[in-house]
């Protein structure tokens, strides 16, 4: 479920002072800490897709690739609950829109510092993360692409051979059903 910041429902203080801005800090950094909970749940989906890959158990990919679907989806939700946050945190510091995490923890102050500066560190972490095993798997999935493909192929090189030698002319087609049937 995604939560709006309680910032987004309450007029910005003025930024000349940090009234209101502590709470704000405190509200970014509950908003980080749900960031990296949709980030762990969406490295766990891909790391359950990698298992399976691994495995070759592509009876259960669809399920695992909705599994990732559901959890890239939370990310990008939560990535608009995190703007909002940011961009009324960054308007009490008078920092520019576009100010990054480091930016805002260097104008917080301390404890604030510490805090954004721990949640930078492990969202960069997981994202690192995600994309190791996104591009492992993509790997994995274009290896198994290509090896069905290659199989088809040798199958379709067979066909033309056992239907000229009449093996398939008797057994399959409207032809075959409608001699069965007469």
């Amino acid at each position: 479920m995604t939560h709006l910041p309680r910032a987004a429902l309450h007029p910005v203080p003025d930024a000349a002072g940090l009234s209101g801005g502590i709470d704000v800090l405190g509200e970014l950094a509950e908003v980080l800490w749900r960031e990296r909970k949709v980030l762990e749940d969406l490295l766990f989906a891909l790391s359950q897709q990698q298992l399976l890959l691994d495995a070759g158990q592509t009876r259960w990919l669809p399920r695992v690739d909705a599994a990732v679907a559901a959890a890239a989806r939370a990310v990008q939700d939560h990535e608009v609950v995190r703007a909002i946050e940011v961009e009324t945190l960054v308007q009490i510091l008078g920092l520019p829109g576009d100010a990054s995490l480091v930016e805002i923890a260097s104008h917080a102050g301390e404890p604030w510092a510490t805090v954004l500066g721990d949640h930078r560190v492990a969202l960069r972490t997981l994202t690192t993360e995600i994309e190791t095993v996104t591009a492992h798997n993509r790997t994995l999935l274009l290896a198994g692409e290509r090896a069905t493909r290659e199989a088809l192929e040798q199958l379709a090189a067979l066909a033309p051979s056992a239907k000229s030698s009449g093996r398939y002319d008797d057994r399959v087609g409207p032809a075959a059903s409608a001699r069965t049937l007469s």
